[in-house]
């Protein structure tokens, strides 16, 4: 251990202050006897000469006392560390080395008890029948979600129409007279599923209800720019109900279409306006009324702003194309030559320019074209 020159000091203070102390009361003493005696100078003299070696020899055994306790204390000290240090150090060596006697044993019981081999072991055992039993769940989980796949989202179904939020299907002729209300009896709250315009090239499409007349109609507002694609409305079913054509012999969707006498007027709308349509059915399905892709069949508004009387076939087939790009994918063999139309959720109105004697997309413009009467029909001539 090194030394400290302060401990040192403080014993040298300590002894000389009780060396001090005990002069002083010796010279005291001293002094008052020589004054009470009336001794003279010689044994005064002698008196503090006998006090100096008396003061020097207190001075040397108290200091030797105090070193003495402190190197007692120091060797103590030192011998305690010493004792510790050697304790800690045979401690430290007797753990290390029971851990490494616990870690081989772990890692050899480890070893047996992950052997892949070792088919008597418990550990083994227990995972071969966790593997089991996770297995078989699985292919239970995997069965219950087939089952519900087929019963709630058949995509062969006819139900799908929910898929546009109708709140179930009904029966009759009428899909939508545009009696549009937003009173709390009213189920025929709105007459439009959707607008759709090619933003690519700022098309742009609204439509508002018209109730100034005794039949309520709706117009429709649009502008078609090359080289997009046309606009188009989607016609949501009375009272937000699907509609079952089914048995009741109503083979031709049926309504009226005009321009607006305000439109003819007007040089910057078009005169020649046509039209095309696409049918969504119970299975959510998307079908154009074209023999092929994109060969539409269009209809020509009248250009004198009077009603124009719109017959869309129903019952051939032949004349409908699955529109691809929206609604459900699926589509079953039967479906690709025979549309199921048995169900209607959706008409789909396009608008722009007609185009006399093609079969195809509507050509560019801006217009404007009043709806109104969509229902079904038995025959053509209605």
């Amino acid at each position: 251990m090194s030394k400290n020159p302060n401990t040192d000091n403080n014993t040298y203070i300590a002894a000389l202050f009780a060396a001090l102390i005990t002069a002083l009361l010796a010279t005291v003493f001293f002094l008052v006897e020589a004054i009470i005696q009336n001794a003279g100078l010689k044994e005064f003299i002698q008196g503090i000469s006998g006090n100096i070696i008396a003061t020097t020899l207190s001075f040397l055994i108290v200091y030797i006392f105090i070193i003495s306790r402190s190197a007692l204390g120091k060797q103590r000290e030192e011998n305690l560390l010493d004792e510790l240090k050697s304790g800690t150090n045979q401690l430290k060596a007797e753990l290390f080395q029971r851990l490494d006697q616990i870690t081989m044993r772990l890692e050899t019981e480890i070893a047996e008890k992950l052997d892949p081999n070792n088919k008597n072991n418990f550990l083994s055992l227990r995972l071969d029948s966790f593997r089991a039993e996770l297995l078989s769940e699985v292919r239970e989980m995997g069965t219950q979600i087939g089952n519900l796949v087929n019963t709630k989202l058949d995509l062969d179904s006819n139900d799908l129409y929910s898929f546009y939020g109708l709140k179930g299907v009904s029966t009759g002729i009428n899909f939508q007279n545009f009696m549009v209300s937003r009173d709390a009896e009213n189920e025929n709250i709105n007459a439009v599923s959707y607008l759709w315009a090619d933003t690519l090239v700022g098309n742009t499409i609204n439509a508002k209800i018209i109730c100034d007349e005794m039949d309520p109609f709706l117009r429709i507002e649009f502008e078609s720019l090359e080289p997009g694609w046309g606009c188009n409305i989607n016609l949501r079913p009375q009272n937000e109900r699907a509609v079952r054509l089914e048995g009741q012999g109503l083979n031709y969707l049926y309504f009226k279409v005009r321009i607006p006498c305000q439109a003819l007027e007007n040089p910057e709308l078009l005169r020649d306006i046509g039209i095309a349509v696409r049918i969504v059915n119970g299975k959510y399905q998307h079908w154009d009324y074209a023999s092929r892709a994109g060969e539409y069949r269009q209809f020509q508004v009248n250009g004198d702003g009077t009603w124009t009387p719109i017959f869309v076939d129903l019952q051939d087939k032949r004349r409908w194309c699955h529109f691809e790009s929206d609604g459900n994918q699926y589509i079953s063999e039967e479906d690709i030559s025979n549309a199921n139309l048995s169900v209607i959720s959706g008409v789909v109105i396009k608008l722009g320019r007609f185009r006399p004697g093609t079969r195809g997309e509507l050509g560019y413009g801006k217009g404007i074209v009043d709806v109104k009467d969509v229902r079904f029909s038995p025959n053509q001539p209605y």
